[in-house]
């Protein structure tokens, strides 16, 4: 069989099986892997050649290098498919020729063998027939079983998880809930106390200032009795002074008024003794 036809196997196989699951066997595996492998030899050789790092380009260079630092055997051993009539094997290599191989089981419906290509597939997958049942179907039925069971026990533990989380968020948002009204009913607490502090330093801050006020009304009240009273003396001792200023200036114009009486009737006095002298001198020169 040309490559070509057995690309087209291949491709045909696989389209097949698409929806069923995937269908990967031995020459699947070492098809890539030789790939693989003349990859990073070619990248390998370029590199120790020109020394230029082209093995930075290749993101599975390392990965290569850490796989081929000793050379395992790149073949598999026995790959299945998850399709549940797939019961292909890889050829074995050379190390597993110690191993006893599976023998076919031959089909119920028909003693002649189904042909087989060189590759370890039948024929009737390349014409699109699927192959005779084998004697496998109450392996599979029992295989088939169990993966229900797990499967059952599986959806049971999930539901079994689920209601458990389910029931522990539940449980978790109720005391999230309580943890909020109690934070709620603290805050509310906290904000009355502060409130109620808030007030008494208000009416305290109030009965301060009305005291103030009042001690304020009662010193201006005080002043103005004060300065009435300094008002009133003063207006009192003025008025004395006054009246002492008065009596005082009366009593020297009288005084005054009396000298000059005094002395006005003493000079009157005084010229009627100088006429009378002047008189008896005129009297005496007219005698003489």
């Amino acid at each position: 069989m040309t490559a070509r036809n057995h690309n087209q196997q291949q491709q045909v196989h696989h389209t097949k099986n698409m929806g069923r699951g995937y269908k990967v066997n031995g020459n699947v595996c070492d098809t890539k892997m030789r790939a693989l492998r003349r990859r990073y030899k070619t990248i390998k050789d370029n590199a120790t050649f020109s020394g230029r790092g082209a093995m930075k380009q290749w993101q599975y260079y390392h990965v290569m290098d850490d796989l081929f630092v000793k050379k395992p055997a790149t073949q598999p051993r026995v790959v299945e498919g998850t399709d549940p009539g797939d019961t292909s094997r890889a050829t074995p290599s050379s190390s597993d020729t110690l191993q006893p191989r599976p023998t076919p089981i031959p089909s119920p419906v028909s003693s002649v063998p189904s042909p087989v290509s060189p590759h370890g597939e039948s024929s009737c997958d390349e014409h699109g027939m699927q192959p005779p049942r084998k004697r496998a179907r109450p392996q599979q039925q029992l295989r088939s079983s169990q993966l229900l069971e797990g499967l059952t026990s599986a959806t049971k533990e999930r539901a079994d998880a689920l209601n458990s989380f389910l029931a522990t968020y539940k449980q978790k948002q109720e005391d999230d809930k309580q943890q909020h009204q109690q934070q709620q009913q603290q805050q509310q607490q906290q904000q009355q106390q502060q409130q109620e502090k808030y007030l008494e330093k208000v009416e305290a801050l109030h009965q301060s200032k009305v005291s103030l006020l009042e001690g304020m009304v009662r010193m201006k009240n005080d002043h103005c009795l004060e300065i009435k009273t300094l008002q009133t003396n003063h207006q009192n001792v003025v008025q004395k002074l006054q009246e002492n200023h008065q009596l005082t200036v009366q009593n020297l114009q009288e005084g005054h008024r009396k000298e000059v009486l005094e002395l006005h009737e003493k000079i009157i006095q005084m010229q009627q003794e100088h006429q009378q002298q002047l008189v008896c001198i005129i009297g005496y020169r007219s005698n003489n």
